[in-house]
């Protein structure tokens, strides 16, 4: 990333992508969420509440049932949902990872045309601002149609940045069949506001947000910016100068998708090349959860991949989840004693998606 005398103001907390298994369980909670209101019209509340919690046993008739990853009903019903396709779409674009040609067509078409089967709009942005509105208001909110197993704050940053990246990608001037997410996320289809640069930064907080907007700082100097003509004073941000400024101080795409192989480049740090690891921050997306482990070597994951590292060397490894680097410090050295590479080098990551990744100097 370039430097700006900004930057160095911005070290705070960071957007965490969501995990595999943690877009299962949102899928899972969607599903439970938009069911009970269904039921409880349909059965009543008393005999719809027996389909998503045990009042006596849980003691709290609000809560519905939490998402079991070992649960094989729960996974079953996550995994194949619509929801959960659209979610993968949504949280790839907001990662700026490339879609496959199913993927994209699936978005592009689907997004503008309610009458087509298959529409974007109906099967992924409706559900997905039902779902808000159901959603409480503050952590004390129990309503009867909610549960408290999903950071509402971190899922609607995943959608600020999806619709972000959407209008960036696509040449658009409107959104349509957005069901009032737009609105209700604070956005708008005529320009970008310092909240999406922050995120797109890759910082997520209010604070990140008014410290890029405000008057004394380089970017508002140099971004031109322009006031809406509904008497609003909120302040916006034009597509070209926000998508020009995005370029600037950040890395293209950092995972590519062709063939069923996933390709990230990876730049070289200083402390990379002393310390005999890489920072794997922005390509976890590329990890299955059974390859993560904890923070220690004894909290390893479920299962080892294998790392590629030239000259016929292949190394069992997990990633340690706190630091997003591969564990095996021994793969590593290996690599480094294979290639005179420095700081400031790129480096390529493959995957075919068996479990075998390939690490190569760019």
């Amino acid at each position: 990333m370039a430097s700006d005398s900004h930057m160095f103001e911005l070290s705070e907390k960071k957007y965490n992508p969501y995990t595999a298994l943690q877009l299962d369980a949102l899928a899972f909670s969607i599903l439970n969420k938009l069911e009970r209101p269904y039921f409880i019209a349909k059965d009543g509340y008393v005999l719809s509440e027996s389909r998503f919690g045990d009042i006596v046993d849980q003691g709290d008739p609000y809560l519905a049932v939490e998402f079991d990853p070992n649960n094989k009903e729960h996974k079953t019903k996550a995994v194949t949902s619509k929801i959960r396709y659209c979610l993968e779409v949504v949280s790839k674009l907001s990662e700026d990872i490339e879609l496959n040609e199913e993927e994209e067509e699936y978005l592009h078409v689907g997004f503008s045309y309610c009458e087509e089967f298959g529409d974007f709009g109906i099967e992924a942005i409706y559900p997905l601002a039902t779902f808000l509105y159901l959603a409480p208001v503050g952590p004390t909110d129990t309503d009867y149609i909610s549960d408290h197993s999903v950071d509402i704050a971190k899922f609607k940053t995943l959608l600020v940045k999806f619709f972000t990246r959407f209008q960036m990608k696509y040449d658009i001037d409107r959104f349509d069949n957005d069901f009032g997410l737009i609105n209700y996320l604070g956005l708008d289809s005529r320009g970008f506001n310092f909240k999406q640069l922050a995120l797109l930064l890759g910082y997520e907080t209010e604070r990140s947000a008014r410290i890029l907007a405000a008057p004394s700082t380089p970017i508002v100097k140099k971004i031109n910016t322009f006031k809406p003509d509904d008497g609003s004073n909120r302040t916006f941000i034009t597509k070209d100068e926000f998508i020009a400024y995005i370029q600037k101080f950040t890395q293209p795409r950092t995972i590519k998708q062709k063939e069923g192989k996933m390709t990230a480049m990876i730049k070289l740090t200083g402390g990379n090349v002393r310390n005999n690891h890489v920072y794997l921050t922005k390509v976890m997306n590329m990890f299955p959860d059974k390859f993560v482990g904890g923070s220690n070597k004894n909290l390893k994951a479920k299962e080892m991949l294998k790392l590629d590292v030239g000259n016929g060397k292949v190394f069992e490894t997990d990633i340690a989840g706190d630091k997003k680097i591969f564990r095996s410090r021994g793969a590593l050295k290996a690599f480094f004693e294979n290639y005179a590479v420095v700081e400031g080098d790129e480096l390529t990551l493959t995957t075919s998606g068996d479990g075998v990744y390939t690490l190569r100097p760019s």
